[in-house]
């Protein structure tokens, strides 16, 4: 049972990042610890961002919140300005 529901999503969200990035580093070539590649580094820090959202995860799962840690409110206007800053970055290079 989900005791923070707060933490059980971030931790999610972490997790999938991390899958993400170690699956989209692992198509490089990884070399070795003295001789790195181009996927070595994005590699580590995808498992380092999956280790840290399976913490998360188990945290979410066991221990119990204040307010049973639920999601008050989504920051859709930060969100969108956020998004809007990004494409117009990415329109403009």
């Amino acid at each position: 049972m989900i005791k923070n529901l707060q933490d059980f999503l971030a931790g999610l969200l972490f997790l999938a990042l991390g899958v993400g990035f170690g699956w989209a580093a692992s198509r490089h070539a990884l070399g070795s610890a003295a001789d790195m590649g181009p996927g070595f580094v994005p590699l580590l820090l995808g498992l380092v961002l999956a280790l840290l959202g399976l913490l998360i995860l188990f945290k979410a799962l066991t221990f119990e919140a204040l307010g049973g840690g639920r999601v008050r409110h989504w920051g859709w206007r930060p969100l969108l300005r956020l998004l809007g800053g990004l494409l117009w970055l990415a329109f403009c290079s």
